[in-house]
């Protein structure tokens, strides 16, 4: 190896072309650099679908507002274990004297900056917006960008000029959100200690952010206020609230042994048939549960003192050769897909002959 091909390879930038050796380069520079960058942060959290996806370090600079709004330029290593992507939510974490200052972003923007880099631009979200899906009755949150309606950060030149709007919202796409339509209510907290206040969706963009193709964005929409409704939850933070109803009961399922006359073995006597039933929370027996047999004998009786025979159709014979006097379990499980696992026992004696 040459020394010129030495100090390309020192410089991460070998390649069979020019491009690929200005790429290479550019890429290993930046990969080299960029955790000694002053606006470097590691553990910044990727929420994607209201989950923790994994974390990663990144450039987060350039902090500026733009129509009032806080946003910051994103700078990422293309081939990160976790790549962020449009809509996404940044969580970040930084200790600011005497506390830990936590913030939410949503990208806005990103960009795979000609194949060495990702970059892109996050807005500051600074509510939780709490609603109920319809079908499920599950209770979803997701951090946004609750701004003034009469502007929008994403294009200058739009001004949205709704009669009685009160706040522009950016939320990200995914299956929770793609169900928004107008209409759509909320409850706002109002600061100062009033009380929350009901909101609709009277201008939905469910498309200008929308990348289908590649299943990422984020949706913006304008609320307005609308009437209060005996089903909001002031409490819970959610309007047009549907109770969730008490899970049924459990169904106690049960089983027992079942044998003729008392649980006594004759030593040197007559064999006696234990038998499991197993049975359902309404009492009915079950059929087609394989019993599990075990005997649990006390320490003076030897196991040679008993014999325990199967049957194929799943009883169990028992029979006392030696061990007058003494006592011993018998145990019996089960279990089943439907109606879960099953266990009982039965004291049994040994008596004499005579």
């Amino acid at each position: 190896m040459t020394a010129f091909e030495k100090m390309k390879l020192r410089e991460g930038s070998l390649g069979a072309t020019a491009r690929e050796e200005m790429v290479r380069s550019s890429k290993y520079r930046f990969e080299s650099l960029v955790a000694d960058d002053p606006s470097y942060r590691e553990g910044v959290g990727i929420i994607r679908d209201g989950e923790l996806v994994g974390t990663l370090g990144l450039r987060m600079d350039n902090r500026k507002l733009r129509h009032g709004v806080p946003q910051m330029d994103v700078h990422d290593i293309l081939d990160s274990p976790v790549m962020f992507r449009l809509g996404d939510v940044f969580h970040t974490q930084t200790v600011e004297a005497d506390r830990v200052k936590e913030e939410h972003w949503l990208c806005i923007e990103e960009n795979n900056l000609h194949g060495i880099n990702r970059d892109g631009v996050v807005e500051s979200c600074n509510y939780l917006l709490r609603w109920q899906n319809a079908s499920t009755l599950k209770i979803i949150e997701r951090w946004s960008s609750v701004r003034s309606p009469y502007s929008s950060s994403l294009d200058v030149s739009r001004v949205i000029t709704v009669e009685s709007a009160k706040y522009r919202i950016l939320v990200p796409l995914d299956s929770e959100t793609s169900l928004f339509r107008v209409g759509t209510r909320f409850l706002i907290a109002v600061q100062g200690g009033f009380e929350p206040m009901p909101y609709s969706i009277v201008e939905f963009d469910p498309v200008s952010s929308n990348y289908q193709d590649r299943g990422e964005g984020f949706l913006s929409f304008v609320l307005k206020s609308d009437q209060i409704k005996p089903s909001d939850n002031w409490e819970l933070m959610i309007a047009d609230y549907v109770p969730v109803p008490p899970p049924p009961p459990p169904q106690t399922s049960a089983c027992k042994i079942v044998f003729t006359g008392s649980p006594t073995l004759r030593m040197g006597g007559a064999a006696k048939e234990f038998r499991a039933a197993f049975f359902d929370g309404e009492g009915v027996e079950i059929d087609g549960i394989e019993p599990a047999w075990e005997l649990a004998l006390p320490d003076g009786l030897p196991p040679h003192s008993l014999n325990m025979e199967h049957l194929p159709s799943g009883p169990v014979v028992l029979r006392a050769l030696a061990g007058a006097g003494q006592m011993f379990k018998l145990n019996v499980s089960g279990d089943d897909a439907t109606h879960g696992l099953f266990s009982t026992s039965v004291e049994v004696a040994i008596a004499s002959l005579w």
